[in-house]
Parts: structure tokens; sequence; C-alpha cells
């Protein structure tokens, strides 16, 4: 699945012709870059996060709004072992339930500033606000499945500034840090 041109669309190819298709799976509301998750539900639940709200995203159909009232608006979202990890620009981190979009209000922690982006690592959440990035682990824990394991004093440049998480990558986690000037703010 991608997202271009605030639409969604469905790659696949077929390796005895060596050839893509592209199917046109409707409207996604944004304009912005967008972060898109999946878990590890049978059938596998999709998720994408724009500047526009959460939507739930199907291989076969037209996205959707994000139901789940217990939500706030999101600025990322990551899947972490099976669970829907969402960043919050207020600082706080909310999960899903395991394997799908139901969302504890309960279910969250707060960091220690706001938060430009979270993504998962091998196997690990980082939640990057613009001085700092936290890392959790998921411990399976009721709300919150996630527990703090440390916090770097390093922040990300801006929300998309990050890369290395994809699924394929082989390389480490790298990202863009905030300028700062002599005296230490950005």
């Amino acid at each position: 699945l991608a997202a271009l041109n605030t639409r969604v669309i469905l790659i696949t190819y077929d390796p005895d012709l060596d050839t893509y298709a592209e199917t046109n799976l409707g409207a996604l509301s944004g304009t912005d870059l967008v972060t898109i998750a999946k878990n590890n539900a049978s059938p596998v639940n999709y998720v994408a996060v724009t500047e526009n709200g959460a939507f739930n995203v199907f291989t076969a159909a037209a996205p959707t709004n994000f139901v789940d009232a217990d939500l706030p608006q999101p600025i990322s979202v990551a899947n972490v072992k099976g669970y829907f990890a969402f960043a919050i620009a207020d600082g706080r981190i909310f999960c899903s339930d395991l394997n799908s979009v139901a969302v504890n209000s309960l279910s969250f922690t707060t960091a220690p500033a706001p938060l430009l982006r979270g993504v998962s690592y091998r196997d690990q959440f980082f939640a990057f606000g613009a001085d700092f990035c936290q890392v959790y682990a998921d411990r399976g824990l009721s709300p919150f499945p996630l527990e703090l394991q440390t916090t770097i004093p390093i922040g990300l440049a801006g929300t998309h500034a990050v890369a290395g998480w994809e699924p394929g990558f082989s390389g480490t986690l790298i990202f863009a840090m905030p300028v700062r000037n002599e005296g230490g703010k950005s």
C-alpha cells in the first residue's frame, strides 16, 4: 500500500510477467506526508495518519475514518509487535489493543514534552521530541503495553526526518537532529 497525491494505491507485483500493477483504492484526506502501519491480525489491519486524522486503510476498498473516539488526533502511527502506537503532538503515546484497531482511553503514557514522531525499530518504539528520544519496549502491560527503557537527550528535526525503520531496511535507525546555535537553542 502507498499514499500518493491524496490517494491510497495498492501496488502488486506479478513475478511471472515481471510487471507491477497499481489499483487506486480511493481518496485519503490530507495533502502532507503520511505514516502508515499494519498490525499482525489476520486479516491484517492497516492504519494511516495524515494531518487530518487517522484512517482505516484496506487492500480492496476505500479508506474510512478511524472511528475509535478514545484516540485524539495523532501525528504518526507505527506497529510495535502487533500494537498500533500513535504519537500525539501534546506528548501522549496511545496504543491499540493487540492486533486490533480498538484503543482503550487509558492505554497511553506521556512523554516529557511535545512529540514530533514515533517509529518502530527492532521491536521497540522510539518517541521523538525536538530535544529527546524515548525508547519503549513491549512488556504486555495493561492498559498501556509498553514500558519506558531509556531517554536519549537527542531530538528530531521534523516529523519525517527519520529513516531506517522501514521493513526491509537493513541498516540502522538514522535521523536528522535539530540545528542548535551556540547557546544550545534550536
